[in-house]
């Protein structure tokens, strides 16, 4: 029995107050031994983070040191991803060059299959996915990623021209993919100022050509200007950051064959015919745009001097990109060439050009003209050197430019060393 007096509300006034006292005594020695455990905890992290940031200035002074000069005119993307690493012979010394090799999500065997089914909305047919080629076999082809020369040249670019005044774009012999790259940038990447300053959503800055003519030698480009009536043709050539575009020789040269444009040379009967075996002579090339009308040593020597009047000559900001990557790899050409002039992307999902971007009656009959599926089949096999003969391989292998075939990665036919072999044995 509880007996409510003023003695036993005295005893539990002093007994909860004794409770209190111990616990307060309790949580005070539990405290301390908190505050002992937290600060040896504090002690550890702050060695651990010693410990880990020496690692990671170790790390970065070895393994991850910056492009240079001295690795001509490759950089590192803005992105971290893989490089490829390849050798490029100079008259000074044999340099290293990291070309760009961007894969920012994984990409499995079907890879090419996923985007056609994304991009397309349908059910991919039994017949084209047995024409889609396996990614393992792309990246066997063409490496991991793309290859895009200059990209160290578009800071100084954008540093000298406000975005308001930046225009972009292609600059290639004829089937080299210039209307398939104005496509995809087009469609994909802008510059917002310009839009809202022209009032015009045609007029985002990517334009369909360099104001010389994107067929136009780059030799050309200071005596030659396109159309008066076009807006691009009185803007200064400066504010133009030029991308020229690179194809495996012999796939060009083949191409050409099929349809040569204003280049022509006797093919009639045999292609791409470089050299006359009879005559003992090289077969000329007469290549006509812009200026007027330019005579070479054979349509390998156009390859040679178009691309070199960048990549050997040019004393301004200029990219190169591949043709073939424009196929395999789009979305990550298309967007390390708009981040290299300042652009934004116009959605976050990719725009891919699915139906042949070559349009009116200068480019061939329509139904010769290559879609995406079409171009995944053509180009995700190894070329053919077979339907080359052997005289033709032979002057190729010796008079195709070796620095531009280094750098961009393309193969020089499995008939070298049978080649040079037969040679010796002549001699």
């Amino acid at each position: 029995t509880v007996t409510d007096s003023d003695s036993d509300s005295d005893l539990r006034d002093t007994q909860e107050r004794e409770f209190i006292g111990m616990a307060k005594t309790k949580n005070s020695k539990k405290r301390k031994r908190t505050n002992r455990s937290s600060h040896n905890l504090e002690l550890l992290l702050a060695l651990f983070g010693i410990v880990a940031l020496c690692w990671t200035v170790t790390f970065f002074a070895v393994f991850q040191k910056s492009p240079s000069s001295d690795h001509d005119k490759f950089l590192l993307s803005p992105h971290n991803t893989p490089t490829q690493s390849i050798k490029r012979k100079t008259s000074e010394a044999t340099t290293t060059i990291t070309t760009t090799s961007e894969t920012p999500k994984p990409k499995d065997e079907d890879y090419l299959l996923h985007i056609l089914q994304q991009t397309t909305n349908q059910e991919v047919s039994d017949e084209d996915k047995a024409r889609i080629p396996k990614w393992s076999t792309v990246k066997e082809l063409y490496g991991p990623g793309p290859v895009i020369y200059g990209l160290d040249q578009c800071r100084t670019y954008r540093e000298k021209v406000p975005e308001t005044d930046r225009h972009i774009g292609p600059s290639g012999l004829f089937n080299t993919g210039t209307n398939v790259f104005f496509t995809l940038l087009f469609d994909n990447c802008e510059f917002p100022s310009q839009v809202q300053k022209y009032k015009n959503p045609q007029q985002t800055g990517m334009e369909w050509e360099v104001n010389w003519g994107k067929h136009v030698m780059p030799e050309f480009r200071d005596q030659h200007t396109i159309d008066p009536k076009h807006h691009i043709a009185h803007i200064s050539k400066d504010l133009f950051l030029p991308v020229g575009m690179v194809r495996d020789p012999f796939s060009w040269m083949k191409s050409m064959c099929r349809h040569s444009y204003t280049l022509n040379w006797p093919h009639l009967h045999a292609c791409p015919h470089l050299f006359d075996e009879k005559k003992g002579v090289s077969v000329k090339a007469r290549y006509r745009t812009g200026p007027g009308v330019v005579e070479y040593d054979s349509i390998l020597h156009v390859w040679n001097r178009f691309l070199n009047g960048y990549y050997k000559e040019a004393k301004y900001p200029f990219l190169m990109v591949r043709f073939e990557d424009l196929i395999f790899y789009a979305e990550d050409t298309i967007q390390q060439v708009c981040d290299c002039v300042g652009g934004t992307r116009t959605s976050e999902t990719f725009k891919y050009a699915i139906e042949s971007t070559k349009i009116g009656p200068g480019h061939g009959k329509e139904e010769s003209r290559t879609g995406l599926v079409e171009a995944w089949e053509r180009y995700g096999k190894p070329h053919n050197f077979s339907d080359i003969s052997t005289v033709d391989l032979e002057y190729a292998q010796q008079h195709v430019d070796k620095d531009l075939v280094d750098i961009f990665g393309y193969n020089l036919g499995p008939k070298a060393k049978m080649v040079n072999a037969r040679a010796a044995l002549e001699d």
